[in-house]
């Protein structure tokens, strides 16, 4: 909407990044936890109480079928995203008396209560997010900072450094909302002068604005993630500025310097 491009042809482009995101997190807490799984197994083991691989993967399939049900119904036009959430609750009731039949009622009122506290404390965290958002748009600051970007760099390839730098900080301080409305299309024309493709600029502002919102001090994806996981969000820290150094920021340049990652898709489908 604020760039005047196909949407299909955006959501064609940021298919590949994450996949290589998703492939990088996987990789990198692999390793880092493997060594707390063989520990694990290892208890398990001399417990006589590991159960066979296939046997834990038969019992997880019931609630691995979730994310199926969500986005093949999303996908296929069953649904909208709204009401998906809706079958995805009903799903799981359905699951956790019927399937697993670890719920009771009393449980399930606990859980109840536990979703009412967790959304909302997501909903003040978005709020004061978006309130910090609108406060420094008011005040002009990301454009303040764009004149100055395009002022002192000439090259493109530091422009492009400087473009994702900034949209990391933005991110960081800004909800990913308000990146996307106001910065978005001051660094349109910018990058379209510097030869970047605006599908692709898509894919770079979706990359770098993802890394911002799990970065402190805000960090609004990252507090919802330690609400939900019952983590103290000093303790996230640390492993989550590892995985943006090691996983999202490499992944970000890869998007930024390697456009046919992001165009291909599009250009294969007929989009751009």
């Amino acid at each position: 909407m604020v760039t005047r491009q196909s949407v299909a042809a955006l959501f064609a482009a940021t298919v590949a990044p994450p996949l290589l995101l998703i492939l990088g997190l996987i990789l990198v807490n692999r390793l880092a936890a493997g060594r707390l799984f063989q520990e694990v197994a290892g208890v398990a083991q001399s417990s006589g109480q590991a159960p066979s691989k296939a046997r834990v993967t038969w019992q997880a399939l019931p609630a691995l079928s979730l994310p199926f049900i969500i986005l093949g119904g999303i996908y296929g036009g069953v649904f909208t995203p709204t009401e998906a959430a809706a079958v995805a609750a009903f799903a799981a009731i359905v699951i956790g008396f019927l399937v697993y039949r670890d719920q009771s009622f009393k449980h399930f009122s606990r859980s109840e209560i536990a979703a009412a506290e967790t959304t909302g404390s997501i909903i003040l965290i978005l709020l004061f997010s978006f309130m910090i958002g609108r406060i420094l748009a008011f005040e002009r600051v990301p454009q303040d900072l764009t004149e100055m970007i395009t002022t002192l760099i000439q090259n493109p390839l530091l422009i492009l450094i400087a473009v994702n730098l900034f949209l990391v900080l933005a991110g960081a301080i800004l909800d990913d909302v308000s990146v996307t409305m106001v910065v978005a299309p001051l660094f349109l024309p910018l990058m379209v002068d510097t030869g970047v493709h605006p599908v692709h600029f898509g894919a770079i502002v979706a990359c770098s604005v993802v890394i911002g919102a799990n970065s402190p001090p805000v960090a609004p994806i990252l507090y919802m993630a330690c609400r939900i996981g019952r983590v103290s969000i000093h303790k996230t820290f640390s492993p989550a500025l590892q995985l943006i150094a090691f996983v999202g920021i490499p992944v970000m340049l890869i998007t930024t310097f390697m456009p046919e990652l992001s165009l291909w898709l599009p250009r294969l489908l007929g989009f751009i």
